[in-house]
């Protein structure tokens, strides 16, 4: 409590742990902090604020209750809003803005002065909860980022992975039955088709984009396939959003449009082939499991190759450090053995669609522990290793996942040159290698 009393509480909100002393403060001590401090306090890491607590006054124990002390409610829209003084708030969001632009991975090729008058024609907008910033089918004439709130893209029945229950399914009308019919706005219940709430829908978060058709070639309606909205898109809590239109975005690039756009048009083709199948794949995969953002590592991906029957992918003891998901067809994946000299391989794991190999490379910079074929005729994405290290500085949480895959990728290594060594102990000498088939996972 002495310790707490000398602390300068100059802040707006205090966040403070309570618990089990000496880790945490318990809430008693808490409680006996002066009122204006306390109500500036938010408990969290306990269960609850209890009404009363024990306490001891003149070595006596008597129950004290509590005041003031409160637990912050979770939710987006729960947000807590400070006063802040305008040009402060101001160069906040300009500096917020400045970060969203530049992760923008449609925008990375562009100039710094481009991306200058990008961030001056942006628009600011609000939407309130259940509020359609755009429906399927409309025209694609906006770029948006949120830069607060959450957005939820809502899949037409045709692209939903699940069945929606008929009793939840939205009917087309013709008017907005909420307040925001008043200023032009429409609920949810004017979408065309989808449903909000549906389990495969995608949530955007603060900081994410969306509405990339706009910057294709031909966007905004001109007749060309990035002309029209490909899903609705509504606002999950009170949202605020920065937009840019088609027309604005061509007269920045000015003379540059048609070079800019044709990259764009790339990325945005890329994105929309691989980005369901990959999303899946990454939710599966320990590395990406927890990132949101699979727009942007579809972006960093190659272009989805084919592989023929037989060929080598990659070769053991090779120098190239790539990471690779296979969309369709198996790989094999092969090891030297050098008892039985080498030219003889031993096959020791298959890798089907959804999977991924080459993580030790890609991790470490090593060369390749084993050789991948293609088994069968194969497409792959390819991350290579340098785009992955700029992943690396926009998800620092990737870095500790990286150190428990690497160990434990060196462990199951380990065990397949145990296997190998093992079938050979067992092999008469003039027997040829036979194929070895291991549970591992992959280890290129």
């Amino acid at each position: 409590e002495i310790s707490l009393r000398q602390f300068v509480f100059d802040a707006d909100v205090v966040i403070h742990e309570a618990g089990i002393a000496p880790i945490h403060t318990p809430i008693a001590v808490l409680n006996e902090l002066p009122d204006s401090i306390k109500r500036k306090i938010l408990v969290v890491h306990c269960a609850g604020v209890p009404d009363t607590v024990e306490t001891e006054i003149d070595g006596a124990k008597v129950e004290a209750k509590v005041t003031l002390l409160k637990q912050p409610k979770c939710g987006a829209q729960h947000t807590v809003a400070l006063a802040v003084d305008r040009y402060v708030a101001g160069r906040a969001d300009e500096r917020q803005l400045v970060k969203i632009l530049s992760d923008v991975f449609f925008f990375r090729q562009l100039p710094p002065k481009k991306i200058y008058q990008i961030l001056t024609a942006l628009r600011r907008e609000k939407y309130q909860a259940d509020e359609v910033i755009c429906d399927r089918g409309e025209l694609a004439d906006t770029f948006y980022l949120i830069a607060e709130g959450q957005v939820e893209v809502v899949l037409g029945q045709d692209d939903a992975t699940t069945t929606t229950p008929a009793t939840t399914t939205v009917t087309t009308t013709t008017t907005a039955t909420t307040a925001g019919a008043a200023n032009g706005r429409r609920s949810s219940a004017t979408l065309r088709s989808g449903v909000v709430g549906n389990a495969a829908n995608i949530t955007l978060l603060r900081g994410a984009h969306f509405g990339e058709q706009a910057l294709r070639v031909g966007g905004g309606g001109s007749g060309s396939s990035g002309g029209r909205r490909q899903a609705a898109v509504v606002a999950k809590c009170d949202c605020v959003l920065y937009s840019l239109s088609a027309n604005c975005f061509r007269e920045i690039l000015g003379d540059n449009f048609d070079g800019v756009a044709e990259q764009v048009e790339m990325q945005v083709k890329k994105v929309t082939e691989v980005r369901p199948w990959l999303r899946e794949v990454l939710q599966q995969h320990y590395l990406f499991e927890k990132i949101e953002e699979y727009e942007e590592i579809a972006a960093m991906c190659e272009v989805p190759r084919i592989y023929e029957e037989g060929t080598v992918i990659t070769s053991e003891g090779s120098a190239d450090a790539s990471l690779f998901f296979v969309k369709e067809g198996t790989v094999r994946l092969e090891k030297v053995d050098s008892d039985a000299g080498a030219t003889t391989t031993i096959e020791f794991l298959r890798i089907g669609a959804g999977e991924a190999f080459g993580e030790m490379s890609l991790l470490c910079g090593i060369g390749r522990t084993a050789s991948a074929i293609a088994h069968t005729d194969c497409i792959l994405l390819e991350l290579q290793r340098e785009k992955f290290l700029l992943l690396l500085q926009r998800f620092p949480s990737l870095r500790y996942r990286v150190l428990q895959l690497v160990a434990s990728r060196l462990e199951e290594n380990k065990r397949v040159g145990d296997t190998i060594r093992r079938i050979n102990s067992r092999r008469r000498p003039d027997q040829k290698a036979t194929t070895a088939t291991t549970t591992t996972a992959p280890l290129l």
